[in-house]
């Protein structure tokens, strides 16, 4: 009795699967068909044309979309657009914009290349200074990298001595600096003291710092006022390199009226140096202002 009851009970168990497999299978047919179903097509797989019809809001059409003809077929030529009947002035014609640009670009660019460019010309060297109230320039007839100044002494330093000196100032000097022996450069008269003699003009730049030390004013120098006191003005040369830049030629073109003045500025020139880069003498002119 057990045994028929397992036996119809297995059986039962049995077309259960069946019917569950069959139902799975046929499931799965009917999934595949509907997806089939909804499967698109691309427009580039059909060879024959294609019009879509898309619905228009409100009044405005919507134009049509034709695919093209596949390859291999001709498609009819298209009509010539025939064109607009304009009025020409045959008696005066108008050039082209193209031509415009391009004449007056190809005439400035063969102007252009023609025209040469002009070169800037070398400056002359010229230097410029100033010493206590006067002034002084140097002109060159050559330029600046090829002549020049290496060094310069002040001239004021060969000028005449003041004509007077307080005694105040004599008193500190013959204390300070009596190496000097200001009594026989200087005479008293009552408290000021009157120059004698100057001394020899290569001395004169020591006893100048001493009374600079002593508090005296150069630029108020009795020499400068003396009357029709003039510019003076030197004419010299600057020897080439070969010659060892030396000057030469030095002259007075226009003397200041004072001959002690005229040698003392000749002399503080001439102790400056120069240098000269050519093969040539060079030219140039000293000009002291008072």
């Amino acid at each position: 009795m057990r045994e028929d009851l397992r036996k119809q009970q297995d059986k039962r168990i049995k077309l259960l699967s069946i019917s569950i497999s069959a139902g799975i299978y046929l499931l799965i047919v009917i999934a595949l068909w509907i997806a089939g179903l909804l499967q698109y097509q691309e427009l580039s797989d059909i060879s024959s044309p294609v019009n879509i019809k898309l619905k228009s809001q409100g009044n405005a059409p919507i134009p049509q979309i034709a695919q093209e003809p596949p390859k291999g077929t001709q498609t009819p030529p298209q009509p010539e657009a025939t064109p607009q009947h304009t009025e020409q002035n045959n008696n005066k014609p108008q050039p082209t914009k193209q031509a415009e640009k391009q004449t007056p670009t190809s005439t400035s660019t063969k102007q252009a290349a023609s025209t040469p460019r002009p070169t800037q010309q070398e400056q002359p060297a010229e230097i410029s200074g100033q010493e206590n109230g006067s002034s002084y320039n140097i002109g060159f007839s050559a330029s600046a990298g090829q002549v020049g100044r290496s060094f310069y002494v002040p001239i004021y330093l060969y000028m005449p001595l003041p004509d007077t000196l307080t005694d105040t100032t004599i008193s500190y000097l013959r204390i300070k600096e009596p190496q000097l022996q200001w009594e026989t450069i200087y005479h008293q008269q009552n408290d000021t003291w009157l120059i004698s003699s100057q001394p020899p003009i290569e001395q004169r730049p020591q006893y100048w710092n001493a009374l600079s030390k002593a508090g005296y004013n150069p630029t108020k120098a009795s020499y400068k006022n003396r009357p029709n006191l003039k510019n003076v003005k030197i004419e010299f040369r600057v020897d080439s390199s070969k010659k060892g830049s030396r000057l030469t030629d030095i002259k007075i073109l226009t003397s200041s009226g004072y001959s002690d003045i005229d040698e003392a500025i000749l002399y503080g020139f001439s102790q400056a140096t120069f240098f000269n880069n050519t093969d040539q003498p060079i030219k140039g002119v000293f000009t002291y202002k008072f």
